[in-house]
Parts: structure tokens; C-alpha cells; sequence
């Protein structure tokens, strides 16, 4: 269930996932805007032939923007290994999702999220493509920003350094907030994908006063 999506009315909504059979395959999820009573069931048209999902990507990473934005990344996961982003797929009608032309052939990829202004935000995992042992292995990263309508993601200025285990190094949304991992034992929330706060254990104090803008 997803909740609190900046720009969705107060809509929650419900994800199926991918389904194959239905024409060139849909991506489809429910809505509601009356606390569940009602739903509203949309296919998008997402055409990645008859295939089931997990026989065309490892991982699907799924991101809902504000308006009628949706993102789906394909990844390879290696074992012992971060995801390797391969396909970018985004929609900003709802009806159609089109292909990205990344300017990466594989990025190391610990997830995405989307900005209330409409940008995608994507975590690019640092380290080398070597195995390291998952109970040692700790990562830098980075945010790369992909604005509407371009076509090649820049870094992301101001953003906070991303860091910690390379099974969970990234970012991902939630509560109404972007969530970095910038330590193992710290984060840094964002409500807007730009303005940042530094968030260590006990912290009560989550005001602006200690955010970071990039």
C-alpha cells in the first residue's frame, strides 16, 4: 500500500504488479481516495512481450511521483552483489510506460524515489564489481537527479553522501519522505528531494534548523 505521495490528492494506492497476459503486458495497480470503500483499477500499457516478470528482470524497483509519474527499473542481482540497474521504464500519463535510454550500459543501483517536483531520483552504488562478503561489505553512493522531460540523469548537488551495506545503501521512500542511508547507523530525510536532514539514533530534533539544502 502506498501512502502519503506528494501530489496524489490523498490517494492511496495498491500495486498488482506486471501482467503478461493482458495485451503486450500492463502494469496495474488500484486507487482510492475514500479511505478503501471505493477502487479504481488502472492498466498501463507496459509492453515487455509474454513474459512473467521474473524471467525478464531479478528485481523490479517501483516508484510512484507526484501527478500521473511512475517509474520501473530492471535489475540483475548478482549474489553478494548490488543490483545492476539494466532498463529504465517511466510514464507520465498513466497510460503508456517508455523506455529510458540510460547513458550507462549497467549502474550499480540502490533503488530510486521521486522529488515532489517531479524528478527522479536514482541511488548509484560505489565499490568495485568484485565479490565482498555481505557481513563486511560497506559502500559509498551517490544520487543522480533525471528532471522531467530529460534525458540524461545529472548528480544531484547538495545531496547527501550515501553509505552503508551494499544490500541496503540507497534511498526509498517512505511516510512521506525520501530516506537516504548515509551511515549504519544514519540517515537523511527529504520531503522534496532538496532539502535534506541528518538524522542519527535518539535524534528528537528533525526541524529545518539542521537540514542541509542542496
Amino acid at each position: 500500500m502506498r501512502r502519503n505521495i506528494p501530489g496524489r490528492d490523498g490517494s492511496a494506492m495498491s500495486v498488482t504488479g506486471y501482467r503478461h497476459g493482458v495485451g503486450a503486458g500492463v502494469w496495474r495497480y488500484e486507487t482510492t481516495t475514500d479511505g478503501g470503500r471505493s477502487w479504481q483499477r488502472t492498466d498501463v500499457s507496459l509492453p515487455l512481450g509474454r513474459k512473467h516478470l521474473w524471467r525478464y528482470a531479478d528485481v523490479t524497483t517501483h516508484a510512484v511521483g507526484p501527478g500521473h509519474l511512475q517509474a520501473i527499473a530492471m535489475s540483475d542481482a548478482p549474489e553478494d552483489l548490488p543490483l545492476y540497474l539494466w532498463e529504465l521504464w517511466l510514464t507520465d500519463d498513466e497510460r503508456h510506460f517508455h523506455r529510458v535510454r540510460l547513458p550507462w550500459d549497467r549502474m550499480r543501483f540502490g533503488s530510486m524515489a521521486y522529488a515532489s517536483d517531479g524528478a527522479l531520483l536514482l541511488a548509484e552504488v560505489g565499490g568495485s564489481d568484485r565479490y565482498c562478503d555481505a557481513l563486511v561489505c560497506n559502500r559509498p553512493g551517490r544520487i543522480w537527479r533525471l528532471a522531467p522531460g530529460d534525458t540524461e540523469p545529472r548528480l544531484t548537488p547538495g545531496a547527501p553522501r550515501l553509505f552503508g551495506p551494499f544490500w541496503s545503501v540507497g534511498i526509498h521512500f517512505s511516510g512521506g519522505s525520501i530516506v537516504a542511508r548515509t551511515g549504519l547507523r544514519t540517515i537523511a530525510l527529504s520531503a522534496d528531494g532538496d532539502t535534506w536532514t541528518e538524522v542519527r539514533p535518539g535524534q528528537r530534533d528533525v526541524s529545518p534548523s539542521v537540514a542541509r539544502r542542496g
